[in-house]
Order: C-alpha cells, then sequence, then structure tokens
C-alpha cells in the first residue's frame, strides 16, 4: 500500500488512502469537528479551538491526530499545537490543529 510520494521538490506528502490505515488501528488519536470547521479544514486551513466537538482524553503537543467529521467520516489528519490540559484554558480563536493532509488537497493541487 502507498503512503505517501514525494513532490519534485522533494517533499514527501501522506496521501489520503493512508488514513484507512490508521483507521484500523484502535489506538489512533481523533478529534470530531464541527460543520464549520470541516468546510475550513477541507480547504487547506487550520484548526481553532472552537471547531473542536470531541478530542481524544491523553493528546500531548506536537501529536497526530486523525479528524474526523460528525459522521465519523475521516477528513485528514494534523499536528496537535496544545495538550489535552491546556485546551480549556485557550481562548476560542486560538489555532490548535494544523492541517498537515486533508481530502480537499486534491482538488487544489490539479
Amino acid at each position: 500500500m502507498c503512503i505517501g510520494r514525494f513532490t519534485r521538490s522533494k517533499k514527501f506528502r501522506f496521501v489520503i488512502p493512508f488514513m484507512n490505515l490508521l483507521l484500523k488501528n484502535k489506538k489512533i488519536l481523533s478529534a470530531i469537528i464541527s460543520s464549520t470547521g470541516e468546510k475550513a479544514f477541507i480547504h487547506g486551513k487550520h484548526l481553532e479551538k472552537i471547531c473542536m466537538l470531541k478530542i481524544s482524553k491523553n493528546l500531548i503537543k506536537n501529536d497526530c491526530i486523525l479528524l474526523l467529521n460528525k459522521n465519523n467520516i475521516p477528513l485528514g489528519f494534523g499536528e496537535f499545537l496544545k495538550s489535552a490540559s491546556t485546551i480549556s484554558k485557550c481562548d476560542k480563536k486560538d489555532t490548535i490543529i494544523i492541517n498537515l493532509g486533508d481530502t480537499g488537497l486534491y482538488i487544489r493541487t490539479l
């Protein structure tokens, strides 16, 4: 199974079918995001705290996280910027997840 490709500029990009392999692992860290967050994430934007509906409890800073919509459909993956214990202290507009790959990437790169 192909998990990623190198671009012409020698950068490695994970491919979205790689998420199916991640979903088989029951220990994968995940977050469920709202519909407004889903639209923003698919368009390549980073996610703010206000977009989060549910997150895994044992997240720490710089963890890779799988993002799902309300219907548990995988949308992509990102990097978590805060630990789960510090999220309650954050402002609503603080960015907490950086977009590393999403399902809209194929459309934007054509």
